[in-house]
């Protein structure tokens, strides 16, 4: 029987609440992603759904309830994503024990504004 680690993943984008960023952004192609314990990764796609370049920033985030004794590793964790474009991030698992059950952890994905040129002033 094959083990593995579900991933449920969480699309963060600044000011979610906000009606008109629900368009705009970092958009993963899936919900979930599970990486067979054979395999030692899985990928997603993330797409910047924004008319400008984003900063991508990859984050685990362990459950407090789970007692998964190694390591998930997004990579790459931060990387430049032009308007349009799409990123493929690799989960990347680190145990040395053999896995005895599933486990789930979460992701999460912040699309982060590029810098204007005149100042520090973030536009959403």
């Amino acid at each position: 029987m094959n083990k593995y680690i579900s991933i449920n993943l969480m699309a963060i984008v600044f000011c979610i609440n906000i009606p008109a960023v629900y368009s705009v952004g970092m958009t993963p192609n899936t919900s979930a992603v599970i990486i067979e314990e054979q395999n030692k990764e899985g990928t997603i796609e993330i797409k910047n759904t924004d008319a400008e370049p984003m900063l991508l920033y990859s984050k685990i985030v362990r459950l407090a309830d789970d007692d998964f004794d190694g390591a998930l590793i997004p990579s790459p964790a931060a990387v430049l994503v032009q308007p349009g474009e799409t990123q493929v991030i690799r989960v990347l698992l680190r145990t040395n024990k053999k896995m005895e059950k599933e486990h789930l952890a979460r992701v999460e994905f912040s699309g982060i504004p590029t810098q204007n040129k005149g100042g520090t002033r973030i536009d959403f």
